[in-house]
């Protein structure tokens, strides 16, 4: 199971910027409530959780790396996430690489970071899994126009309902990140969709073009101070 776990892995990593890199495979481990595995090892640590998430990268007490990914019999649904969190892991390495801090935690605190993290794994994640569904021709499966319609709905009722800046920015790179992908893969749908996606994105349109500008870690990397910049002025 292991094995199979690491090839299909391996298989995606190579389809990313991170296919040359010489990382070591994650540890990944599949529980019950992340939540509650969390509190085993630190009790504080998981009561920074707020939600039930499907899959987190998770930096032990002793500063270990794990991928936790909630057990699920929606495989597509289970295969985005350890994906996701996979590439967390490979940003996360080459960041303490470059910042030579090998405490994990402290990059963690790195908002700023995390950010632009959460936007690179939703755009790596669903590029690949676009992809694949492309590739089987079934729209049951994956239907591209009601993809488009999902994910610009999903945006438009969480602003309209959601007011607190730090959610609202981490709602949005997220979705940025799976839009990126969705266009390169169906380029003739989105365009069908641009002026509404402009429209809705109208306020936000500056993390929106950084983060489609700045797709890799080589090119993030470069721009840092430009991204802090960005969304400090957000704050006023």
């Amino acid at each position: 199971m292991r094995e199979k776990l690491l090839e299909y892995i391996h298989d995606f990593i190579e389809s990313t910027e991170y296919c040359n890199t010489k990382i070591c495979n994650p540890q990944i481990e599949f529980v019950d409530d992340i939540k509650e595995c969390i509190s085993v090892d630190d009790p504080k640590y998981a009561e920074r959780i707020k939600d039930s998430p499907s899959g987190i990268f998770y930096i032990s007490s002793n500063n270990g790396l794990y991928l936790l990914i909630q057990k699920s019999n929606d495989l597509n649904a289970m295969w985005q996430t350890i994906y996701h969190e996979v590439i967390h892991y490979y940003d996360f390495n080459m960041y303490s690489i470059e910042m030579d801090i090998t405490d994990y935690r402290k990059l963690q605190d790195d908002t700023f970071f995390d950010y632009w993290s959460e936007f690179h794994a939703e755009y790596l994640s669903h590029k690949y899994l676009y992809n694949q569904y492309k590739s089987a021709a079934d729209i049951s499966i994956l239907n591209p126009v009601k993809e488009a319609d999902i994910i610009m709905s999903d945006i438009v009722i969480f602003l309209k309902n959601n007011k607190y800046l730090p959610a609202v920015i981490d709602r949005l790179v997220r979705r940025y990140g799976q839009y990126n992908a969705f266009i390169e893969v169906f380029p003739d749908v989105a365009d069908m969709y641009y002026e509404r996606w402009l429209f809705i994105n109208r306020y936000f349109f500056t993390i929106y073009k950084f983060v489609s500008d700045n797709n890799t870690y080589e090119l993030f990397s470069s721009r840092k101070s430009e991204w802090e910049k960005i969304l400090r002025s957000y704050e006023r």
